[in-house]
């Protein structure tokens, strides 16, 4: 059963503040390493062999097409309910923060897109050291919304890695065409990164494009 939203103390208006506080923070943090990660990632030059190039490239594609897929699902159940109702159904009934995972997929995939393993664990280990405190920051939120409630959630459900034992899903959830869509058009950048990286190698291959780094 969902439980439906506790107003706090500080009342719903402020609670709405703290919530788009949080996500302003996020989307900052992630520009900003972007702008300091990017010119490497697109001046880098994977030092596989072609077969081996393609292994990794088919392989970072198939994840981020997992991503982006569970990113619509999980956002499915959410429905435009988001901080009004506790989501305790389909994905979130496995794992307390889907979305997060299904991005470190992406993630992971973009790495593997740029052909290198190097970058792959860069990326993910970037998104691994930051999006904890991100996480402990949005469930404190949560806790001052739903209270016991929230407590007992996370009690059930595991924050990071999925119990799949745990499923259950209603037959029908309300669905909110608008944020399905923003969140379709946002996991939708994971597939520019192949296409991407297939082009600068071929500039690279023709010196039409800075090489910086070499990597596996």
């Amino acid at each position: 059963m969902s439980a439906p939203m506790t107003e706090t103390p500080q009342g719903p208006e402020a609670s709405a503040s703290q919530g788009e506080h949080l996500l302003k923070a996020r989307i900052k943090h992630t520009r900003i390493a972007a702008f300091i990660g990017l010119p490497f990632l697109l001046t880098s030059q994977p030092l596989w062999g072609t077969a081996a190039l393609y292994a990794w490239v088919w392989a970072g594609f198939l994840l981020i097409v997992v991503c982006v897929l569970g990113r619509a699902y999980a956002s499915a159940f959410v429905g435009g309910r988001k901080n009004a109702t506790l989501i305790d159904e389909g994905p979130f009934s496995v794992v307390r923060n889907p979305l997060y995972v299904f991005s470190f997929l992406g993630v992971l995939g973009v790495g593997l897109a740029a052909g290198s393993l190097i970058w792959a664990a860069i990326l993910g280990a970037l998104f691994a050291l930051y999006y904890p405190a991100v996480v402990a920051k949005e469930e404190a939120y949560l806790r001052t919304l739903f209270g016991p409630a929230y407590d007992d959630y996370c009690r059930r459900v595991p924050r990071w890695w999925p119990a799949f034992g745990q499923w259950r899903a209603p037959e029908s959830v309300p669905l909110n065409p608008i944020f399905l869509f923003r969140t379709m058009r946002d996991g939708a950048w994971f597939f520019v990164a192949p296409p991407a990286f297939a082009a600068i190698r071929l500039l690279q291959g023709a010196g039409l494009w800075p090489v910086w780094l070499s990597v596996y």
